[in-house]
C-alpha cells in the first residue's frame, strides 16, 4: 500500500466522521465498520493517531469560533447569573461553584501533622486518611 503519510484509510476517515457526531469513540468505530469485539481499542487507536486527533482538535476549534464562546464568555455568564437578584439562591450557588471549580479553588486537600510521630503512628494516620477517602468515593 502507499499511502501519503498524512493519508487517512477510508475507515479512519469514517471514524472521524462518526466521532465528530458525538464524541463517542467506541460507538463511532461501530458505526464505521469495526466489529463491536474490537470496537473499544480500534477507538483508542484511532483517537491516538496524530492526524485523527489533528483534524478533531480543528472541528473543536471551528465549532466553538461558530457558536462564539470560550471560557471567558462562560465565566461571564455565570458571574452574571450568580449576580441576578431575581434567581434562586441554589443557581446563584451552583453558578459560583461552577467558577470556582474553574478556578481550581475546589480541589480536595488533606493536611496530616505527623511531626514528632513515630513512623507506626505516621502509617496508621495516612491508613485512616485512606479509609476516609475511599469511604467518600
Amino acid at each position: 500500500m502507499n499511502r501519503k503519510s498524512d493519508a487517512l484509510t477510508l475507515k479512519q476517515e469514517k471514524f472521524l466522521e462518526e466521532y465528530l457526531k458525538d464524541k463517542n469513540g467506541f460507538q463511532a468505530a461501530i458505526r464505521a465498520g469495526y466489529s463491536p469485539n474490537t470496537a473499544k481499542n480500534a477507538a483508542a487507536h484511532n483517537l491516538q493517531n496524530a492526524i485523527i486527533a489533528s483534524r478533531i482538535d480543528a472541528a473543536n476549534r471551528k465549532s466553538i469560533q461558530r457558536a462564539e464562546v470560550d471560557a471567558a464568555f462562560v465565566i461571564r455568564e455565570l458571574k452574571r447569573v450568580a449576580e441576578q437578584e431575581d434567581v434562586a439562591q441554589s443557581t446563584k450557588v451552583r453558578a459560583l461553584e461552577l467558577i470556582a471549580k474553574h478556578l481550581g479553588m475546589l480541589e480536595d486537600r488533606v493536611s496530616v501533622k505527623v511531626d514528632g510521630l513515630t513512623s507506626e503512628q505516621r502509617a496508621e494516620r495516612v491508613a485512616i486518611l485512606l479509609e476516609r477517602v475511599k469511604s467518600r468515593e
